[in-house]
């Protein structure tokens, strides 16, 4: 079996949708929702590995079959972000780098000279500061790439603007008014660079989770805020009677 940080989060996370995900395979209908986390991530990290701002929309809108005023108004914020990022991190890396064995599989954003960077399009810095995900990528690339001798693990934390357009005030929000305060709040944020401790307890840590997620045969629920954000609440809540968004 070969595990990614991921695969082990989803299961610390809640062991039944891990069931779903990785055990079961269940593929549930694609969201369309313009805030997607996934398509944003993969967009933004386009744009960054290819240096490209017309990839990275090209990327997002691939994912939609229609493109509303909700998509272009998160396109605005790639665009914007973007070029900050590019800013910032030092050129002549390698993105993208492979890390693969029998046991474990994951990729590295980025890697120049003795640094590894890790992209994070979120608000919420503080879950990731905590995680050890930058030290299990250093441990696997030691093994598989000894030719890149790290020192320095850094999360780029690339912040979103969570606003809406308003429509219930006595005087409703044109769509022009809303972008002009879109980027009047883009114009605010900052990109942040932060250094992240090498945590060697970690490693073991994890290698111990995958043991025991390997030789696991009960996958409990975890109900949790999580759940709402969950493709596979409808289905878990009601034990398999609602099953609309399973892939069959």
């Amino acid at each position: 079996m070969r595990f990614s940080y991921s695969r082990v989060g989803c299961f610390a996370s809640c062991p039944r949708k891990y069931k779903y995900q990785y055990v079961d395979h269940l593929k549930t209908i694609p969201e369309t929702n313009a805030d997607n986390a996934l398509y944003l991530g993969l967009a933004l990290h386009k744009g960054i590995e290819t240096g490209s701002v017309d990839a990275a929309l090209a990327e997002y809108k691939s994912h939609y079959n229609i493109i509303e005023n909700e998509h272009i108004n998160w396109m605005i914020q790639l665009e914007y972000q973007i070029p900050k990022v590019l800013d910032i991190l030092p050129p002549g890396g390698e993105h993208e780098i492979e890390l693969k064995t029998d046991s474990f599989v994951g990729y590295v954003d980025y890697v120049v000279g003795d640094t590894i960077y890790d992209f994070k399009f979120t608000n919420n810095k503080d879950n990731y500061l905590s995680s050890p995900q930058l030290s299990i990528y250093q441990y696997y690339l030691g093994q598989l790439r000894p030719d890149l001798v790290i020192k320095n693990r850094k999360f780029v934390f690339i912040p979103k603007v969570n606003i809406r357009q308003k429509f219930k005030s006595k005087i409703p929000e044109t769509l022009f008014e809303f972008r002009l305060r879109l980027q009047e709040e883009l114009a605010k944020t900052k990109v942040e660079v932060v250094d992240v401790e090498y945590d060697e307890a970690s490693i073991e840590d994890f290698h111990k989770c995958c043991g025991f997620i390997e030789s696991c045969d009960i996958f409990p629920k975890n109900p949790t805020n999580l759940c709402s954000w969950c493709q596979y609440q409808a289905y878990c809540e009601s034990d398999g009677a609602v099953d609309w968004m399973i892939l069959k």
